[in-house]
């Protein structure tokens, strides 16, 4: 969108989005999985990736299905930009009022 100000107000919102998806999915594993996720929950961080503990694996299991799912639901992110590309072009050819001017 080319504004601090938004891009500061996507990021709080995803974060509490996400929050609350990590809050949610932690119960149901928890009682999914007992004392198996609150192992796994012990090694592997919450947030961000740990390259260190990084273990390849010879053969990787897939449910194509699962995968198409994510793969629908990540394209949804990807309307954000046509959607912000339409609004720089709205607010060039004044249909559309910049309400803030960042620097």
């Amino acid at each position: 969108s080319g504004s601090v100000l938004i891009g500061a107000l996507v990021a709080g919102i995803t974060l509490m989005v996400f929050s609350g998806v990590v809050i949610s999915e932690e119960a149901y594993l928890s009682a999914a999985f007992d004392g198996q996720f609150a192992a796994y929950a012990g090694r592997v961080p919450r947030w961000w990736p740990k390259i260190s503990a990084w273990r390849d694996s010879s053969e990787v299991l897939v449910n194509p299905k699962l995968v198409l799912i994510t793969f629908r639901d990540a394209c949804l992110f990807l309307i954000a930009v046509p959607l912000f590309e339409q609004i720089d072009h709205l607010h060039e050819i004044g249909w559309l009022p910049v309400l803030l001017r960042l620097p």
